[in-house]
């Protein structure tokens, strides 16, 4: 089970410029509902493996990806919005995506 964050963290940024990539076509709800489409398909998906791999590789696949279309996409739209700020938008990106994950692993 420790293999799973590593794995996630690779295939992250693997992914990482897929969302960007799609948000020169398209608006930035596509990207996000791509990606959170992933999410919750490869969630769904995995809680029905019966085995540890192949868990493990659902899990940390669609993860990844779904979060590397996902973590971009608010910077770059912050960004066009607030091109003299681009510290402080990507700051408070970054700091909502933690606070986000500190809060829910409580809930969870």
């Amino acid at each position: 089970m420790i293999v799973i964050l590593p794995a996630i963290v690779v295939i992250q940024c693997i992914c990482l410029s897929f969302g960007p990539m799609l948000l020169r076509k398209f608006p930035a709800y596509v990207p996000l509902g791509i990606g959170l489409t992933i999410i919750c398909t490869g969630m769904f998906l995995s809680s029905f493996s019966k085995g540890l791999t192949a868990y493990i590789l659902l899990f940390s696949v669609c993860m990844g990806c779904g979060i590397g279309f996902c973590y971009l996409t608010p910077v770059v739209v912050g960004w066009e919005y607030y091109p003299k700020n681009k510290g402080f938008v990507s700051g408070t990106i970054m700091c909502g995506f933690g606070l986000a994950s500190f809060i829910f692993s409580f809930i969870v």
